[in-house]
């Protein structure tokens, strides 16, 4: 799928995040951990919520 995405034009995660902070430091890598690790929880968080609504619901 990622040659896919590539070929669209898409940039990888790894690319997006050289992007946005540069090249890695020791603070630059506590930075992306913690920007990646909420944004792993958002996304979490927006498949959690109606996955608990549709199952009270039913």
């Amino acid at each position: 799928m990622f040659p896919f995405l590539e070929w669209l034009g898409m940039p990888s995660f790894a690319n997006v995040l050289v992007y946005l902070f540069g090249e890695s430091d020791e603070a630059n890598k506590i930075v992306v951990s913690l920007f990646s690790l909420l944004l792993i929880l958002f996304i979490f968080l927006i498949v959690l919520f109606p996955f608990r609504k549709y199952k009270k619901s039913s």
